[in-house]
């Protein structure tokens, strides 16, 4: 005899996501938004010494192949 699946109680609130998993991305935002701000204050340092933009290409690559080597995936072009 098979089971007919029952419908959730309705008097129940539904589950909700747990402490842990909320703050393991509030903590990834958070460092997301961190890096992404000191790449960009990194350029903006290297213009305001060299008074040119020469490099900060580089940098944008250096991080990517960084990446790559990481995430284990081929490095983009």
């Amino acid at each position: 005899m098979s089971e007919i699946p029952q419908e959730r109680d309705p008097r129940w609130p539904k589950p909700k996501m747990s402490t842990t998993a909320i703050i393991v991305m509030i903590i990834m935002t958070i460092t997301t938004a961190v890096m992404v701000t000191e790449f960009f204050l990194l350029a903006a340092y290297i213009v305001y010494k060299t008074g040119a933009t020469t490099g900060i290409a580089d940098i944008g690559r250096a991080v990517a192949q960084i990446i790559a080597a990481i995430t284990n995936n081929p490095p983009p072009p």
